[in-house]
């Protein structure tokens, strides 16, 4: 494998330099005619990527995906083609092949590259290799101290360990840098909900409250939220916030479940029979069992008259 790989980085090599040559003449050369091969490869790599990143604005991710690998059969020593080939592939659901397209874009770039780090240790973070992304997150810390999203998944990983201290510490760096970020704001309240500390959980969506919420972090703030407020006993609240976030998006079964057995804590016993019903064809056998057991609750609490049973 190792002979392999030395072969590809020098055949890598090989054509980068010819394609650096191609630049040179591109800078330097400009007046002279007619235009070498490898400076017409060059001139054909930066149109074809050009065309990628058009066709990525259209959303025509097979047809960038395309773009950019004509771009490097032409000229392999275009980093920026490499990662929007990773991109594409990510997100075609090519995991593995576009860790590969990244790995070789850090592997030919003259130094280390932030951005690169910190996109192929998300990368290598979202597939489980935890331990490969760490090392690449201290890369890029020691590239760039200052770099926000280096610091978030520095938090995530430890997170994903619940070393919660440590996460902390990392998010609230990151925040030092990028205060408004939302990823990290939310990351920091669900370290909180996972220590249970539910005024921490709260106070700190309170903030994140103030200001413009992404549509894409809206469900899961609202999650967030209707737990915390359920932890400090405050169930009409908190129903209304966990029907909010069902409204958001599309509800997982544990947000249903959570909805109802909040609606039954808030005594909203109509309202929490309606979304058991939703909820039990999509649930799995433990939220079941939760959810007919809150059935039982509720008729037992209608036929006492509303006296609550828990």
């Amino acid at each position: 494998m190792n002979s392999t790989w030395n072969h590809r980085l020098t055949s890598w090599l090989f054509r980068s330099a010819a394609c650096w040559l191609g630049l040179l003449l591109l800078m330097g050369c400009a007046s002279l005619r007619p235009r070498s091969p490898v400076e017409r490869d060059v001139l054909l790599a930066r149109q074809l990527s050009q065309q990628g990143l058009d066709a990525l604005d259209r959303g025509q991710i097979k047809q960038a995906e395309d773009h950019f690998s004509e771009a490097l059969d032409r000229c392999p020593a275009n980093i920026n083609a490499r990662c929007h080939l990773a991109d594409c592939l990510w997100k075609r659901g090519e995991s593995l092949n576009a860790i590969e397209q990244l790995s070789d874009a850090l592997a030919i770039s003259e130094h280390d590259d932030t951005q690169i780090l910190i996109r192929l240790g998300q990368m290598k973070f979202d597939v489980g290799e935890n331990a490969e992304a760490q090392k690449l997150v201290h890369r890029a810390l020691q590239a760039s101290p200052e770099a926000p999203a280096a610091w978030q998944l520095d938090g995530a990983i430890k997170h994903k360990r619940s070393d919660w201290p440590q996460a902390l510490a990392s998010y609230q760096r990151a925040l030092s840098y990028q205060p408004n970020d939302a990823e990290t704001q939310l990351a920091v309240a669900e370290i909180y909900a996972d220590l249970q500390r539910p005024g921490r959980t709260l106070s700190t969506l309170d903030r994140l409250e103030q200001r413009v919420v992404p549509v894409q972090h809206r469900q899961r703030m609202l999650t967030l939220k209707g737990h915390a407020l359920h932890g400090l006993s405050r169930y009409e609240e908190a129903s209304d916030a966990l029907l909010a976030a069902i409204e958001a998006g599309e509800p997982s079964p544990e947000l249903l479940a959570s909805l109802a057995e909040t609606q039954f804590e808030a005594g909203q016993y109509q309202q929490a029979r309606q979304t058991i019903r939703h909820a039990l064809p999509v649930v799995g056998p433990e939220q079941t069992a939760l959810l007919q057991r809150l059935m039982t609750k509720i008729a037992a609490n209608e036929h006492a008259g509303g006296n609550r049973v828990r």
